[in-house]
């Protein structure tokens, strides 16, 4: 029997499913990750910014 690692619940043969390097995902499951993946990556990008704009300032005033 498949399982979804991210809600350990059972893939039906009725139930769409993506499988992977890292494992099997039921589609929305696979979908929700890729989600939060993009929103990660991009907070870290802004983040990265600000602490580049701080360290940028903190330089020219000192």
């Amino acid at each position: 029997m498949l399982v979804c690692l991210k809600c350990k619940n059972d893939i039906l043969p009725t139930h769409k499913y993506i499988q992977n390097s890292v494992g099997i995902y039921h589609l929305d499951c696979y979908n929700k990750i890729q989600k939060m993946l993009k929103y990660s990556i991009l907070v870290g990008i802004v983040f990265s910014i600000l602490v580049t704009i701080a360290v940028i300032a903190i330089v020219v005033v000192v």
